[in-house]
């Protein structure tokens, strides 16, 4: 597997002096649970989402009980795709929520962030 960084250190990820501590996801079992069956998203917490290869990703809210920010980064941890408030869906059939452009991380944080934090395609985030 190649990982542009070292994902077992990364604990947060970072908005110019804003930073979300980050459960890091990075096995396929992971990454089909997410954050689904959990009740809420703490305030500056998130999931990060870690591929082994630039590909365009999916996800939907399917069992989710809150909304969610999420963001789409590529391999310079630039985002290239993100979508705001995204809500929770109870129904068998969801909206599936994909990437225009490769990307190599994926980002899930509180709804509201982005607006609130003013981020925006080419916002660059730092991993710590």
């Amino acid at each position: 597997m190649f990982f542009s960084v070292n994902v077992a250190a990364i604990s947060k990820v970072c908005f110019k002096q804003t930073c979300f501590t980050v459960e890091v996801v990075k096995t396929k079992e992971q990454r089909a649970k997410g954050l689904s069956g959990r009740e809420y998203l703490p305030k500056h917490s998130g999931m990060l989402f870690v591929y082994p290869s630039k590909g365009f990703y999916s996800f939907w809210m399917k069992g989710m009980r809150f909304p969610l920010d999420i963001l789409w980064l590529n391999e310079k941890r630039e985002v290239v795709t993100f979508y705001s408030g995204v809500p929770p869906c109870l129904e068998e059939k969801c909206p599936v929520f994909s990437s225009s452009k490769q990307a190599l991380y994926v980002l899930e944080i509180p709804s509201g962030s982005i607006e609130s934090l003013n981020i925006r395609s080419g916002s660059i985030a730092t991993f710590k």
